[in-house]
């Protein structure tokens, strides 16, 4: 499995910290009591569990703002890891005056829930981000199409004022709402439909024609362009 850059650069991370809270937790004399070992216990728990939480937080997603939702939840496990070496190293300290050992893992336990409701809430941020861009996925076929064809048709028009009625008309095709959707798929079926009829007027040298359904389609582009700011 190939790993992003920063799931690389986490993992680097926590494998110095897990060393250097070792090497603290045994060369520093503290007295190794239940308080010691359960602060430790949960000490070690925190910077394993970050190890999931940064290859999930940082995994291929689907878009860039997708991976940018991914660092909340980063955020998460950083503040959980860094809230639990705190408590560790308090409760460390207090092994010397022999701290009960239900003390620290109470307090641990509460910080771990903290931690697994705050990633839940990002998660489901990140989620319902992914989710809304699923269904926003842009299709721009169906206009860019209409835009070639009349934008084409334009040319091939002889008479100046239909010329001009029909470069009109792929003007606001070229800058309307490219994106389709369902609720512009009848309108722009009725603009392809259409476009049949005006590409025929076009071939025959009917100029009146040619007018008027270039302006037909211009009515049916206002509203299926409607259509499509009422659909976001």
């Amino acid at each position: 499995m190939k790993l992003e850059k920063k799931q690389v650069q986490g993992l680097v991370t926590l494998g110095v910290a897990l060393v250097v809270f070792n090497v603290i937790a045994f060369a520093v004399p503290f007295p190794k009591n239940g308080c010691f070992w359960a602060a430790w216990a949960f000490g070690l728990v925190a910077i394993l569990a970050a190890i999931p939480i940064f290859l999930y937080a940082f995994r291929p997603g689907k878009s860039l703002q997708s991976k940018f939702y991914g660092f909340p939840v980063a955020r998460v496990g950083v503040l959980y890891l860094v809230a639990q070496m705190i408590v560790t190293l308090l409760f460390w300290g207090l092994a010397f005056a022999n701290c009960p050992a239900w003390v620290p893992v109470i307090v641990s336990v509460l910080l771990l829930a903290a931690a697994a409701l705050g990633l839940v809430a990002t998660d489901v941020a990140r989620g319902e981000v992914e989710r809304q861009q699923e269904q926003r996925k842009v299709d721009t076929s169906a206009m860019k199409a209409l835009y070639a064809s009349v934008s084409a048709l334009a040319d091939r028009c002889a008479e100046p004022e239909a010329k001009k009625a029909v470069a009109s008309l792929a003007d606001e095709l070229r800058y309307s709402d490219p994106i389709s959707s369902e609720a512009t798929a009848e309108a722009e079926r009725s603009l392809r439909a259409t476009l049949i009829e005006l590409q025929n007027a076009v071939t025959s040298g009917d100029a009146e024609t040619v007018k008027q359904l270039a302006a037909s389609m211009r009515a049916m582009l206002k509203e299926r362009n409607t259509l499509a700011k009422q659909g976001k």
